[in-house]
């Protein structure tokens, strides 16, 4: 029985076939009492049974008696195995109608579902309109914590999430979203940061979160126009476009210092403490800012306002020319994390990977940048830290100068995958699959620290966009699809990883119609073919070479392919695998440029996808083929912490 001090408010819990729990221990006296259920597991006996948590509560006191609650209690738990089919066969409708993967990696396919049900899970019905729902950012049970946003809606961390959901077919949700948000767009056209569930119960706008931050207002454009690309749904965007017209008028007249640039005049973009000092504009914001104007001119073309268009594309390039000009550091060839009117913070930081996140978008002398984010500097054996291990005011345990938030993972590897940094991109999208068996099962962390692999208390165990960037590597990246429903046309751009000889995604949206893709191997080709697809369905590729034939396209495969053999790493442990920082393939060559610790050996594979190749290697030691693929151990030399090495192939 649970009372509180509202006294007609009581409330029960129980666990069939628990005892009790922890009783005052003898000669000593309790500071306090410990509600607990003691449940005995035989796994001979138990495995495939069920122990439901039972819970009712009552506001009325004639009703709160032990008597009451015992009938309510039993009659819940005569209706706690109806309760879960239905729930299972809730789920198993959801994960056969949206997409869903059949690879050989059965760990990958597992993890790609539990993110689709773990995103479904935070879509909440609003108070007090309960003909609303929307997505809340996380759970976890806050206990004496005084950190708020439990449960509560996100602006960003939803519109990061729709990526995902457009991805996957989910576009029911992808609109009530948007609608929650344009609800509750202020006056000036801001989209809102947080919103509470109990809002209605305190005077909300008096508080300092609703619209403190600025970045959601960039991400609102950039969402829709993904939900347009891959649903088609021009209606949509007319019927809620005064809305995104206020947020545009709002985005291009907050810019503090006259470049041109969208900037924390509005609100912080990402950061909320930084040092020495908060930036002024942000290369987070800058970045989503170019991305932004790109997919308001898309909304403005489909929905025939021209000038606007144009405007919006005249923006996006005066934008790409202003970061070129102040953000980037010939010296460090390394993008500034900010612009400070006229100063830059030259901090070496993981924000410009948003830069590729739309594939419209890019930042002109990346290739350094990013070599360095592969590397043990940014990243560990399970994510990537938002800067530098080496900068001075990293703290491994810090929210912003050094945890590692799956969110940065995802952004990172659909980055490396866009830019030919495929081995680097995989490892990073599965050490966001890895996190799915982490802590709270089938859904993912927060944060993690950038030392050691363990979740930070204060983490949200169930976080929305952290499930988000499970799905959106793999889709986006390691199979490369992309959208563009209004010019039907569906790019497959893939990086299947060389071990694989096969994978089907199914259940892929294009407009109003699903068709599923097959990815089969040959000696020299990827055959990639669209089955069931609607016959307006135009196919293309940007891999080189790609042919083209109906709904059937031939890519063709180089001569040798290379896999990292990724394993997850053990809880509580520190950064030891192996990094790969570059990639570079000629006619008859493949060279990498690998990190790992001093005297450590590691493991690759090779495929061979041409017969009497006769490749040598040179920095490495070939094994015998097995199945296809010849194992390959590099040896790095002694040394106490992390080193670089080139390992080349030759045929």
């Amino acid at each position: 029985m649970l009372h509180l001090n509202f006294p007609d408010t009581a409330a029960a819990i129980a666990m069939p076939t628990a005892e009790p729990g922890i009783l005052q221990p003898y000669q000593e006296r309790a500071a306090f009492y410990p509600l607990q259920f003691v449940v005995h597991f035989d796994p001979a006996r138990d495995t495939g049974k069920s122990f439901p948590l039972l819970a009712v509560i009552s506001q009325r006191k004639e009703t709160s008696t032990i008597a009451n609650f015992g009938t309510k209690l039993a009659e819940l738990d005569h209706s706690s195995n109806a309760i879960v089919e239905q729930n299972q066969t809730y789920y198993r409708h959801l994960l056969t109608t949206e997409m869903h993967l059949d690879t050989p990696d059965q760990r990958l396919n597992l993890a790609f579902s539990r993110a689709e049900s773990s995103i479904d899970q935070l879509r909440v019905e609003t108070i007090p309109d309960h003909q609303e729902q929307a997505l809340t950012a996380g759970f976890l049970g806050s206990g004496a914590s005084v950190r708020p946003g439990f449960g509560w809606y996100f602006g960003r961390d939803a519109l990061w999430t729709l990526y995902a959901l457009n991805s996957v077919g989910n576009f029911e949700t992808t609109r009530q979203e948007a609608e929650f948000l344009l609800k509750r767009q202020s006056p000036e056209g801001k989209i809102l940061h947080e919103w509470s569930q109990t809002s209605d119960l305190v005077d909300w706008k008096s508080l300092p979160y609703e619209y403190a931050s600025a970045d959601a207002t960039s991400l609102l454009p950039m969402a829709i126009n993904d939900y347009l690309r891959i649903s088609g749904d021009k209606d949509f965007v007319a019927a809620h476009w005064d809305n995104l017209v206020r947020a545009w008028h709002f985005e291009t007249t907050h810019d503090a210092d006259g470049d041109g640039i969208y900037d924390n005049s509005a609100g912080s973009a990402w950061v909320e403490s930084w040092v020495p000092t908060m930036p002024s504009q942000e290369i987070y914001l800058a970045v989503l800012d170019e991305q932004a104007s790109l997919a308001f001119a898309n909304l403005a073309h489909a929905t025939s306002h021209l000038d606007l268009e144009l405007s919006a594309r005249q923006r996006a390039a005066r934008i790409a020319q202003t970061i070129d000009k102040e953000y980037f550091l010939p010296a460090s060839s390394n993008y500034a994390f900010s612009w400070n009117n006229g100063t830059v913070d030259a901090t070496s930081t993981i924000f410009p990977s948003v830069a590729w996140w739309d594939g419209d978008a890019q930042l002109n002398h990346s290739d350094p940048m990013i070599s360095r984010w592969a590397s043990a500097d940014f990243s560990t054996d399970w994510g990537t830290r938002p800067l530098s291990a080496h900068t001075s005011f990293y703290d491994p345990i810090s929210y912003h100068q050094g945890s590692v938030w799956p969110l940065f993972t995802g952004w990172v590897s659909v980055a490396e995958y866009r830019t030919g940094h495929a081995l680097s991109g995989y490892d990073h999208l599965m050490q966001n699959v890895d996190l799915t068996w982490s802590q709270d099962l089938g859904n993912v962390t927060e944060l993690l620290s950038g030392q050691f692999f363990q979740p930070l208390g204060r983490s949200t165990a169930h976080q929305l966009w952290s499930s988000a960037m499970v799905i959106s590597p793999i889709v986006r990246g390691l199979f490369g699809l992309d959208w563009n429903v209004p010019e039907s046309t569906f790019t497959v751009t893939p990086y299947l990883p060389a071990d694989w000889s096969h994978a089907t995604v199914s259940n892929i949206p294009f407009g109003s119609a699903f068709f599923d893709l097959t990815f089969t191997r040959t000696d020299s080709q990827l055959l990639v073919e669209a089955v069931n697809a609607p016959a307006a369905l135009h196919l293309q590729s940007g891999i080189p070479g790609a042919r083209v034939t109906g709904h059937l396209i031939r890519i063709p495969l180089p001569p040798v392919e290379l896999a990292i053999v990724h394993q997850a790493p053990e809880a509580g442990g520190e950064t030891s695998q192996l990094k790969v920082l570059q990639e570079r393939s000629s006619t008859h060559s493949c060279t990498l440029s690998l990190e790992g610790i001093g005297g450590a050996t590691y493991t690759l594979l090779l495929r061979e996808n041409a017969h009497a190749l006769h490749v040598q290697a040179h920095g490495a030691t070939l094994g015998n083929i097995d199945h296809g693929l010849r194992v390959i151990t590099v040896t790095f030399p002694a040394a106490p912490a992390y080193i670089t090495r080139e390992v080349n192939f030759s045929w």
